[in-house]
Order: structure tokens, then sequence, then C-alpha cells
């Protein structure tokens, strides 16, 4: 739309212009009673606007993402996004109140995870729409919340096609098709994801746990240390780091990590827990019972942490001290299954 001291033109599909001295109220479309107005102001308007459309553009894929998006399996990753013939272009913008109206009763569904509400509203516009981007994407997000993954994956791809550069997009499809059991499929998505965004840190979190599952730990140590190079403030990334170096047999470098956290917040319960951890397997007890200790009275609720503490008190000659962390772990209802029977099974070894 554009206004002079005057007139005011909007130009849509079915083109208006009010006399706004006379109709401040724009109850009379007078554009076609007024050409010679209406005709200046649209060349002024295209003037300032360059031609523009208004409509939001899709971001083209530059030339190394595509050459990733390639290798990865998607062949024409480069190419220009579908054409835009059924979309919104054409369409008066009044007309399109009622589907915006739509969706975002539909993204505020999804937002507050009831998906019973929004799926209905999303199919049926999808039903009008085929090509609504935004209706795909959020009815992809409604399927993985309800846990219905294939059908998550296949209106993600759709969503892809439209909107090509969304890492997020990609992200989400290796998360179904994790949960599908499907690694192979799942690096490739996360891949994808990290090709047009490479510092989306989680793609790499589930990359490095598919890998480590793997046993693949080298590349997992390399995915994980990529985020924590972008993401370094981040506990979490060092957290994954600090396990999968330890799982991999480099218990100096994971202590590392446990210690970089620790400087960063040396109240965080599970570097504690795990610290203790490295530092019991290479026999440095008291150390072990210090951090065992202190992630204790920040989380009790860290039973493993309870675990190991009662291991070094039995390896320092207090068995009595230790039989009564073991029994703690061995009644508690809450504690893991894992932890309670290996805690039942000390205890039993004790009492022989």
């Amino acid at each position: 739309a554009l206004r002079d001291e005057r007139f005011k033109l909007i130009d849509a599909p079915r083109p208006e212009l009010y006399d706004l001295a006379r109709d401040p109220g724009e109850t009379r479309n007078l554009y076609d009673d007024e050409p010679r107005t209406a005709q200046a102001l649209r060349a002024e308007l295209t003037r300032l606007t360059a031609g523009a459309s208004g409509a939001m553009n899709v971001r083209p894929v530059d030339k190394e993402t595509v050459e990733k998006l390639e290798a990865l399996g998607y062949l024409g990753a480069g190419a220009d996004p579908a054409s835009a013939e059924g979309s919104d272009q054409g369409r008066d913008p009044k007309d399109l109140i009622a589907t915006f109206n739509r969706l975002r009763r539909a993204a505020e569904a999804v937002r507050t995870r009831r998906f019973a509400l929004a799926m209905p509203i999303l199919e049926a516009i999808i039903a009008e729409e085929p090509r609504n981007a935004f209706a795909h994407m959020l009815l992809g997000s409604t399927h993985l919340g309800t846990r219905q993954y294939a059908r998550a994956i296949q209106e993600l791809r759709a969503y892809v096609a439209l909107a090509p550069t969304s890492a997020q997009a990609h992200q989400w499809m290796a998360i179904a098709h994790a949960n599908l059991g499907d690694r192979t499929s799942a690096l490739r998505e996360a891949g994808a994801a990290l090709a047009i965004d490479p510092h989306l840190s989680d793609a790499r979190v589930l990359r490095a746990g598919i890998l480590s599952a793997l046993g693949r730990r080298a590349e997992a140590v390399q995915e994980l240390r990529a985020a924590v190079a972008t993401d370094p403030e981040k506990p979490p990334l060092r957290m994954s780091l600090a396990e999968v170096l330890s799982d991999a047999g480099l218990p100096a470098e994971s202590e590392a990590e446990y210690r970089a956290i620790l400087r960063q917040e040396p109240a965080f319960a599970p570097a504690l827990a795990g610290l203790g951890a490295v530092l019991l397997r290479r026999g440095a007890l008291q150390e072990a019972s210090d951090a065992f200790r202190r992630a204790l009275e920040v989380d009790p609720r860290q039973d493993e942490a309870r675990f190991n503490l009662a291991q070094v008190l039995e390896r320092q000659g207090r068995p009595q001290e230790a039989r009564a962390e073991y029994e703690r772990l061995a009644r508690d209802s809450d504690t893991p299954t894992p932890v309670r029977d290996a805690a039942r099974m000390r205890l039993r070894a004790s009492s022989r």
C-alpha cells in the first residue's frame, strides 16, 4: 500500500483506491473512477519497491552447500525451489486472512502440545493449499510430537521441497529416522542440516550419539569437538564430549572436559559425578570421593554418583559407610533398576 497527502492505494489483485480526505473510513473504492491517480500512485510504489512483490523469498543455496547436499544424496539440491504456481501469488491479501488466522491457531496449538487440535486444521489447509510450506512444517512437527515418525518425515520432506534451506527441517527428519531405528538415514539428514548450517550443534550431538553407538568413536569425538567449538559456553555439549572421550579410552581428555565445565559452573552435578568416575578409574580415591560428595550435595538424586561413592568407601576400607550407601540405593523405589540391582549385588557380596 501507498498513500500521499490525500489518496491511499492498495496494490492487490483487486486494487483499491480511497480518498482519505473525503472517505477516512475507506468505504468507497475509487480505483476505476480515478485511473490517473491510481496509475501515478502505482508507478511510485513500483519505484519505491523496485518492483518487488513483497513475497517472502527463499535464500539461494550457495555452491559449497549444494556440493555437500549432493554428496549426501540430495541430487538437484541447487535447483530453484518449486515454482510458485498455486501459491499465494495472485490472491487478494484479504482472502488470505482466514488462512493466516487458522495457521496462527494451529501454531499456538503445536507450541502448547495440543496436537489433536492442530492436526485437523493443518490437514484441511494442506488439502486446500498443497504448497503451503508453513502448514507442512507445522504438521511435520505435530507428527513428531505424537511420535508418528514416518508421517513426520513425509510432511517435512514436502516442506523441504518448498523451503530447501531449512536446516531445522533436516534435523527434525534426522530425529524421526533415529526414532525409527534408521541410523543411516538419520546420519544423512543430520549431515544435510549441517551442510546448510554448520553451527547447528544439536545435529552434531545427534550424529555423535549414533556414531558412538556404532563404535565409530573417533568420528563421534570429532563431531562433539566441533559442537563445543560452536557453543563453548553450553555445558551439555562438553558433557557429551567428556562421556564419549571416556568411552573411547581417553580419560585425561575426558577429565579436562569435565574440569572445563566445572570452571564455568562449579555446582553442575552431572559434571561432578562424571569427574568423580574418571578419578575413581585412575585410583585417585580421595579426589573422587570429594567430587561424588559434592555432586550429591547439589543433587541427592545422582544415584550413580552415590553408587560410585560406595565403591570408593569400600576401597578405602570403610565397609560400614559403603554398606549404608548401598542400602539406601537398594531400598529406594526411585533408584534406577540397574543401579538398584548393582547395589543389592554388592550387599550380598559383602554379607558372605
